[in-house]
């Protein structure tokens, strides 16, 4: 909503300066209103959401998965090509390597993500990061 003030108002009665003044600040509330209210409910949204921090987590750990196997399809890939044959306590003991470092690759993952978030949220809570500072790939996903 467009409020225009006509400045020559000033002085059409006793109350002309009053009027132009309250003129002004609806104009201002209402430009407020329709650029930044809902950009400051869009923040408080992310601040205040209790599953954010989760939600990104399991992103994190989704993203990992899928690190560990491409690197085991490269792992079995580069072996075949160099002609080795693992014996089936070595693949086991090759696997067991693996599961362990992917398990523990994902919860500190997970962990940082989920410090991270929770981060973020108390920034925008503290009034130090508005939407300009978060990263375009989460404010795609939410």
């Amino acid at each position: 909503m467009t409020y225009l003030v006509n400045p020559g108002n000033v002085y059409s009665s006793d109350q002309g300066a009053s009027k132009v003044l309250g003129d002004i600040s609806r104009a201002q509330w209402d430009d407020w209103e329709e650029r930044f209210a809902p950009k400051v409910e869009e923040l408080a949204a992310i601040a205040t959401d209790t599953g954010l921090p989760g939600e990104l987590a399991a992103q994190s750990m989704e993203a990992v998965g899928t690190s560990f196997d491409n690197a085991e399809k490269s792992l079995a890939m580069k072996q075949a090509g160099l002609g080795l044959q693992l014996d089936a306590t070595e693949q086991a003991s090759q696997d067991r390597v693996m599961a362990l470092t992917e398990a523990s690759t994902k919860a500190d993952q997970a962990n940082s993500t989920r410090v991270a978030t929770q981060d973020m949220q108390q920034s925008i809570l503290a009034g130090d990061m508005g939407l300009q500072n978060l990263p375009t790939e989460m404010m795609q996903n939410l």
